[in-house]
């Protein structure tokens, strides 16, 4: 039974169909023949293809020199600042930028081209974002397996697709270009400032070192220790002797004769010349001399050192520096890095827009469905009509509601 339903109701189908055949075949002309017509007058749109290689990494450029430094022994110093995007991916940041999509629409004026703006009429009201919305879904670009970008532009001229995608090029490269420009100025700004920098802290060194040989009178470490230590024990010995001549003249004359009363006088000097060797003049608050004494000899010797050895350091970092600095100005202009141009783009008059046949069959298929559905939609209503009349009363109540609206 159900069977039976099934078919009456397929063969109900074909007969609405066969009898509405004429509407639905008219339709479906109609339709085609205004998508025949609609992309005949439909600008065609053709693109330009190029293909460029953009450097993989910047090893022989200032910044990449830069890199080379901070590998080397000045790690520490510059290390931390050479963090930088490769070749592609500055490229693809320049690409999708808006400055890069102005430079294009100020150039080809595409607010006109894109038709925003119409010459010798008042200007209506858009947006520029519009403007490059339009420009982005033209300009395409995408990176290869191999490291390249593949670059192309829509246009409705071979030849414009061409001139543009040609100057869209040679734009993403000078801006390629001020970006490594703009990286070196800042790089080569910071070795500037270390220099700087370096070359104040020489500079203290060099103050604190003056101020402490003004201040212990160490000039000549080493030749004045060997003078203190010689004059130190020539008085040692100079003592002996006068110690060796007391007893003898307190054992011949007895401690009461003016000899051996000299003898104890040359003594006091000499003691006190020597107590002054070794301690210093500091101690006896008298003015420095060159001679300082034998017992702070051996700090003020260990902090001469220390002040040298770090004014030494300090000073082979600073020529370091001003030489790294200068070769790298030297060159930073001459190793600035360009794009290449694997394939250039060229006028391609094979036309990719619109698909004519594309259109033409599928608005053929798609009329004859629509249409077809409408006829049978409309015989299943007026069936639908025709067997239940309180449908065609309710439609009155509603026809005559809204007419008293």
């Amino acid at each position: 039974m159900n069977g039976t339903s099934g078919i009456d109701i397929v063969l109900g189908l074909i007969r609405t169909i066969l009898a509405r055949k004429r509407l639905i075949l008219g339709v479906t002309g109609l339709s085609t023949l205004a998508a025949i017509v609609l992309v005949l007058l439909a600008d065609s749109v053709y693109k330009a293809d190029a293909l460029v290689k953009p450097p993989q990494n910047e090893q022989g450029s200032p910044a990449g020199a830069l890199q080379d430094l901070a590998a080397g022994n000045m790690g520490g110093i510059f290390g931390s600042l050479l963090g930088r995007e490769s070749g592609l991916e500055d490229c693809l940041n320049i690409l999708g930028s808006t400055r890069f999509a102005d430079l294009a629409i100020k150039r080809f004026d595409l607010e006109t081209r894109y038709e925003f703006r119409k010459p010798g009429q008042k200007p209506k009201k858009y947006y520029h974002a519009d403007v490059v919305k339009q420009f982005r879904k033209n300009f395409l670009y995408e990176e290869t397996d191999e490291g390249a970008l593949r670059m192309s532009m829509r246009d409705t001229s071979a030849e414009d697709a061409r001139d543009m995608l040609a100057y869209l090029i040679f734009a993403l490269d000078s801006l390629y270009t001020d970006i490594q420009r703009t990286e070196v100025r800042q790089r080569l700004g910071y070795i500037d400032q270390r220099v700087f920098i370096a070359e104040m802290e020489t500079r203290a060194l060099e103050d604190s070192m003056v101020a402490f040989q003004k201040r212990s009178n160490i000039i000549e470490p080493e030749a004045q220790a060997k003078l203190v230590l010689q004059g130190a024990a020539q008085t040692e010995i100079r003592k002996g002797i006068l110690e060796e001549e007391l007893a003898l003249e307190a054992s011949m004359r007895g401690t009461s004769s003016s000899k051996y009363g000299d003898l104890q006088v040359q003594k006091r000097l000499v003691e006190n010349t020597l107590r002054k060797q070794l301690e210093g003049d500091q101690a006896s608050g008298a003015p420095g001399t060159l001679m300082p004494g034998t017992r702070l000899l051996p700090s003020l010797i260990a902090e001469y050192y220390r002040l040298e050895r770090a004014y030494l350091i300090r000073m082979a970092v600073y020529k370091f520096l001003v030489q790294q600095a200068e070769m790298l100005k030297l060159d930073a202009e001459r190793n600035i890095q360009v794009i290449s141009v694997v394939d250039p783009p060229w006028a391609n008059d094979k036309r990719i827009a619109p698909k004519r046949r594309v259109v033409v069959e599928a608005v053929f298929v798609l009329s004859l469905l629509l249409s077809t559905a409408f006829v049978v939609a409309g015989s299943a209503w007026t069936r639908h009509r025709r067997e239940n009349p309180s449908t065609n009363a309710l439609l009155r109540d509603i026809r005559t509601q809204l007419t008293r609206l």
